[in-house]
């Protein structure tokens, strides 16, 4: 071991605080572009926003790399819990019968559809590609 305590979990307040302050960033937050300016953009945003989430938060000081790793978390088990709900509706569907429980949250739909959004937004920026230019006649 090396010293350190385990931190307490995060609150449900705490969880919503980093989605909000994320989405607002997200811009930077979730760039694609890997260039030095890039990187030094996004992590000195990640820095103010660590900083602007412990000035609210209720159980404790936390790092930037703490609240990155949270951010990870939330967006795996969002995609997940939204899959589990999808074929859970379909599967009630094809059988008739029991009860569906959705596994999802508010969190996870905040998160999903910030997703979403920027799915859209990268098959709305792509151009064609043009793959052949033999014309045949």
């Amino acid at each position: 071991m090396d010293g350190s305590k385990r931190a307490k979990n995060f609150t449900t307040f705490e969880r919503n605080l980093l989605v909000d302050l994320v989405l607002e960033r997200k811009d930077i937050l979730e760039s694609k572009k890997t260039d030095g300016t890039t990187i030094a953009e996004r992590k000195r945003s990640w820095e103010d926003l660590c900083n602007v989430f412990n000035t609210s938060s209720q159980t404790g000081i936390r790092t930037a790399k703490q609240l990155k790793e949270l951010n990870f978390v939330m967006k795996k088990n969002a995609r997940k819990h939204n899959n589990e709900d999808r074929v859970g509706i379909i599967g009630f569907l094809q059988t008739g019968g029991g009860i569906h429980d959705p596994k999802s949250d508010t969190i996870d739909a905040k998160i999903v559809s910030s997703l979403k959004a920027n799915l859209i937004q990268m098959r709305t920026n792509t151009t064609p590609v043009l793959l052949c230019s033999v014309m045949y006649q």
